[in-house]
């Protein structure tokens, strides 16, 4: 049984490969914030943050927006023409970082933090999207030369 769920995820590895586990994590983190979003938390609506956001565009605005791009990666995952999946996750995550960006201006607390680690988050999105996929060729796992 351990053996046969083994052999279960690393042929969904050698699937979707070093890019498609990059876009399930993104996909991951991006269906959490939507659900933060949909479903806030009484205590969460109070937040200086949450409250700027929501005086830009309803709360379930911003949770359908992450949740678009969550499914993007999800499904981009999956197939080797994955630009949009990269695309949509570090777009999100620029957004997010400029929003925060503009807050700091604006004077919320701290929003200078969420601007950095929004902005820092999207710059590494970049970076993965430019790796190249490892194949299987002879055997051997070799990267491609561009």
């Amino acid at each position: 049984m351990l053996s046969s769920i083994g052999a279960g995820i690393v042929g969904l590895w050698n699937k979707i490969g070093r890019r498609g586990t990059c876009l399930l994590v993104f996909a991951f983190l991006d269906f959490v914030f939507a659900y933060s979003y949909l479903e806030p938390l009484a205590e969460y609506k109070r937040t200086a943050f949450t409250l700027f956001i929501g005086a830009l565009a309803p709360l379930w605005f911003w949770g359908l927006l992450w949740l678009v791009v969550g499914i993007a990666c999800l499904v981009s995952a999956f197939m080797r023409a994955d630009r949009w999946g990269f695309a949509g996750a570090a777009g999100i995550k620029v957004l997010w970082g400029v929003l925060y960006l503009i807050a700091a201006f604006a004077s919320v607390p701290r929003a200078w933090l969420g601007a950095a680690l929004w902005l820092a988050i999207a710059g590494w999105v970049g970076v993965i999207s430019t790796w190249p996929e490892r194949t299987v060729k002879g055997g051997q796992l070799w990267t491609p030369r561009r």
